[in-house]
């Protein structure tokens, strides 16, 4: 418990800290935009939660999502690719190929 109040006053203190240094850093657009952030790696992270639950420690996942990202960029950017073949690197794609990994490393 003393654990977890620490890390929760010491968060608060640095977010006091940041809103002195830059007053921006308080702005709800700052907020909306750290909170979509954090959102994205929230749903990985339970995602990752439950396969490390069901036994299936496979560390190759956030290389497989790494990997996705950046064809998605490369796909983007260099092979313009656009509609329907963007969901191929997507973020639901990216948990599809991650678990066909994981389920594939126990057979």
């Amino acid at each position: 418990m003393k654990k977890e109040i620490g890390i929760s006053v010491l968060l608060l203190v640095l977010c006091a800290v940041a809103t002195i240094l830059n007053r921006a850093f308080i702005s709800p657009v700052n907020l909306i935009n750290t909170a979509n952030l954090v959102g994205i790696y929230g749903i990985f992270s339970i995602g990752l939660g439950l396969v490390i639950i069901t036994g299936g420690i496979d560390l190759s996942v956030g290389s497989m999502f790494a990997l996705c990202g950046v064809l998605l960029a490369m796909a983007l950017s260099e092979w313009h690719w656009r509609g329907r073949w963007q969901f191929c690197w997507s973020s639901p794609s990216r948990c599809f190929w991650a678990g066909c990994m994981d389920c594939s490393s126990r057979v």
